[in-house]
């Protein structure tokens, strides 16, 4: 679309819920079953509030739904839904959306384990739920009462157990318990390092005979949902190496507890991927049920460690660009790679690990050929640490990567992604009010978010656009510029879109970084973890993911006025075109910003406003053609939460000025 415009205010405000619908809008809150089985349909109930009909139902990962129907009472609704027969083991997500607006996501998972409800009489190890070993069962707890589960095990039988839930957003904090069937407790497992709240374990038959699991909120809460899972599979901590080279065949590996069987997986990474990281499914070679893990992906060389590198003169030697992983095996281990820098070249590293279920804490230095500390890791909120350098000389350069309280283990696996040159990242900026769930009621038409860039040796504009594939709708103040850090987007959805439209929308930049197209993602981490704080790292669908749905009309804050639909500008001439605000809502105090597009080429729009007057001056260039050209301004106003729009077609007739003689000439004769 061209476009061509002129900023007058820059708002400093955030994308939030429009005041006075947030109450309105559908929710849901769980469903049954919470698993489906990749490659087959399974019904499925959908409990919430306000699920009006007509209900749509999304989901970002490869699930197909149909044969949606709404209770009466607007609480519930079923359908069919199939997961595709490559879906690998893990977390996906829903959203619902009608007339009233978009829901919160609700997280599932897709599962090679049959479900099973939970009988909600199993509160004693006299009234525990018989299972089989090979299950999944969905639960809700009920406050002090634990629920107890039977299971009949042989002797030196092997199952592995482990209770979902934050995973998928529970506020429950599950506590595990393995009984023998007088009710002695064999194992217990609180919070899993690498897992969060969320708990597993293995566990080995002494003789056969009836074991009891127990699952309980370690606060006695009421009301949390979990999916505990009892198989074969194995309990994985972190993949090593923690990523992969896009397009690559890689061998990893994989630590935990799964027997004694050394447990790898060879995987052809795909070309291309949407995020940064592969959800991937493991079990063992005679495994029935699989667990769920991810991995790191880029376009890096990926390297691993070397053993011995524990010392400054063992270092393993690298080319940068590139990714190194390693494993900290024993306490006080620590890493060293060697690479090589030209003066004044510029290297960003960023160290992984607890979001892939590794234990380390990594903390990384950089050394001279001196052996003099150049960059070091600060110790912050963040688990990913990171520090970028640039090079006073040239030379080569030392690595040391280790825990930061010194720990180690074979579950301390590590990624560092160490890359060279300029780069960016672009983030949603976050605030108390900010959130990615949007509702746009009709006649309003937009929605505005503030993009922030952070910046890593490159000044220059970054244009912002919808990742395809996406709708195509009209974006306004879509470039940061250069040496800006950060712009207020708006998206203008269409004029004829109707109560119950709906869009799910990401964003990305693009920039043009020493000959090459750089494209970043806008991530929502900050955002999506002050909504769902249960997870700490949110999942890459859920990252920069946008829902916008179209609600009833409510009355305009405001209103524009432009005296005429037609205008005669002369080539080479100004045309200054009025606009008159008008404030509907007295509590609107604020400017509003005027755009145009559609404009012939060789004309531009100067904006300047007195009192509630904005004059829109027209310039044309001398060159410009002959002739009649419908141009657009759009108006765009925040207020409450809300975006309004103001859409004004005029039509400009272009026309060439008499030449100077000419004039002078009539003017003569006339006399």
């Amino acid at each position: 679309m061209p476009l061509l415009f002129r900023v007058l205010v820059t708002f400093s405000g955030v994308c939030f819920v429009v005041a006075g619908l947030a109450q309105g809008q559908p929710s849901l809150s769980n469903m049954a079953p919470q698993g489906l089985l990749p490659g087959q349909t399974t019904n499925v109930t959908i409990r919430g509030d306000n699920l009006t009909k007509p209900v749509q139902l999304w989901s970002p990962s490869s699930i197909k739904i149909e044969e949606i129907t709404v209770a009466d009472d607007s609480k519930s609704l079923t359908c069919r839904m199939t997961a595709g027969s490559d879906c690998p083991i893990g977390i996906v997500g829903l959203v619902a959306a009608n007339v009233s607006g978009v829901t919160n996501p609700i997280l599932l998972m897709v599962d090679d384990l049959d479900s099973v409800a939970d009988n909600t009489a199993n509160h004693s190890i006299a009234d525990a739920q018989e299972v089989p070993t090979a299950i999944a069962v969905d639960g809700v707890f009920d406050g002090p009462k634990s629920d107890f589960y039977r299971v009949s095990l042989k002797g030196g039988q092997l199952i592995a157990v482990e209770v979902v839930s934050q995973r998928i957003a529970s506020l429950l904090d599950p506590v595990l318990r393995v009984l023998d069937a007088k009710g002695n407790e064999l194992m217990i497992m609180d919070d899993s390092p690498g897992f969060g709240a969320d708990c597993h374990l293995l566990f080995q038959a002494a003789e056969s005979g009836d074991y009891i699991l127990e699952v309980r909120d370690n606060r006695y809460r009421r009301g949390g949902t979990y999916r505990m899972r009892i198989g074969d599979f194995p309990i994985l901590t972190s993949p090593y190496p923690m990523g992969g080279r896009l397009g690559a065949t890689t061998q990893f590996r994989f630590t935990g507890q799964h027997s004694d069987e050394p447990l790898s997986l060879i995987k052809y990474l795909p070309v291309t991927v949407a995020e940064n990281q592969l959800a991937i499914s493991v079990k063992r070679s005679d495994g029935v049920s699989s667990a769920m893990a991810k991995i790191a992906v880029s376009e890096l060389p990926e390297f691993t460690e070397t053993e011995p590198n524990n010392h400054p003169e063992d270092g393993v030697f690298v080319t940068v660009p590139c990714a190194v992983s390693g494993v900290l095996n024993t306490k006080n281990d620590q890493d060293h790679f060697e690479f090589a820098l030209a003066k004044g070249q510029r290297i960003d590293c960023v160290g992984e690990s607890r979001r892939y279920g590794s234990h380390a804490l990594v903390h990384m230095q950089l050394i001279d050929a001196a052996g003099r500390s150049v960059a070091e890791t600060s110790i912050n909120d963040s688990d990913d640490s990171q520090f970028t350098y640039t090079a006073a000389d040239a030379g080569v350069f030392r690595l040391a990567v280790r825990d930061l309280i010194y720990r180690g283990g074979e579950s301390f696996a590590y990624r560092v992604a160490i890359r060279t040159g300029a780069d960016y990242s672009l983030t949603l900026k976050h605030a108390d009010k900010t959130t990615v769930r949007v509702p746009v009621p009709v006649g309003d038409r937009a929605l505005a978010l503030t993009v922030s860039a952070q910046r890593r040796g490159y000044a220059g504009p970054i244009r912002l656009k919808i990742r395809e594939p996406g709708p195509e709708l009209d974006l306004y103040n879509q470039t940061i510029p250069a040496g800006k850090d950060e712009t207020r987007l708006y998206a203008v959805i269409p004029s004829d879109s109707k109560e119950g439209e709906f869009w799910p929308l990401r964003f990305v930049g693009i920039a043009e970084i020493d000959g090459r197209e750089i494209q970043r993602a806008v991530t929502t981490e900050a955002t999506v973890r002050s909504t769902i704080p249960q997870l700490a790292y949110p999942y890459p669908w859920l990252d920069g993911l946008f829902t916008v749905g179209v609600v009833a009309a409510v009355e305009p804050f405001f209103a524009m006025t432009c005296e005429a639909a037609e205008h005669t500008i002369v080539s080479g001439s100004q045309l200054p075109i009025p606009l008159k605000l008008e404030r509907r809502d007295k509590e609107f105090k604020g400017a509003v910003q005027v755009f145009a597009d559609r404009l012939p080429v060789g004309c531009r729009i100067d904006v300047k406003s007195e009192e509630d007057v904005y004059t829109v001056t027209v310039s044309c260039a001398g060159d410009v053609p002959e002739g009649n050209q419908t141009a657009r301004l759009v108006v765009i106003g925040e207020h409450s939460g809300r975006t309004q729009t103001f859409v004004q077609d005029v039509v400009l007739r272009i026309v060439r000025p008499d030449a100077p003689s000419e004039g002078k000439e009539s003017a003569e004769t006339a006399g």
